[in-house]
């Protein structure tokens, strides 16, 4: 058994719902978590994309963790964050350290709520679901965006 420390930033919402990676990392901090949020708010403003910024963090090693041990950690940050989501106010996606699967734990983890919809229902409540999710609102190409995002 063992706790972790995470963090969840909303550092606006007036463009629109929140929205922002959750990192897993050592040396995450508070800081560096609302430094991204900020960050994430301007760049969502810079292509007038109708969000607002946030972010997240876990202060963990996910490297010296099992695939379960990384489920378990993604589920129970989930939860613990669940009521500040939703389509409408807070979409978390996946950042450093963790990928489409942890975007899919997350969905996993709200669709498990006993009552998550007063939320959004959950596969609305993500960025960047993987592609098996595409028949409840995946994203095909996720895995690529960045680097394409970068090349144009």
């Amino acid at each position: 058994m063992e706790n972790f420390v995470g963090y969840r930033v909303q550092h606006s919402t007036a463009r629109g719902p929140a929205k922002g990676g959750v990192r897993y990392h050592p040396q995450v901090t508070l800081d560096e978590v609302a430094g991204l949020a900020a960050l994430m708010t301007w760049k969502c403003a810079v292509v007038n994309v109708p969000y607002g910024g946030a972010h997240g963090g876990v202060i963990c090693d996910p490297t010296a963790m099992s695939e379960n041990e990384l489920r378990q950690l993604t589920m129970g940050y989930t939860r613990a964050i669940m009521p500040i989501m939703g389509h409408q106010k807070h979409i978390p996606t996946h950042d450093v350290n963790n990928n489409e699967q942890t975007t899919a734990w997350m969905v996993e983890a709200a669709s498990s709520m006993a009552d998550p919809y007063p939320f959004g229902a959950p596969h609305e409540s993500f960025t960047f679901a993987p592609r098996r999710l595409v028949p409840v609102h995946g994203s095909v190409g996720r895995a690529e965006a960045t680097g394409i995002g970068v090349a144009l």
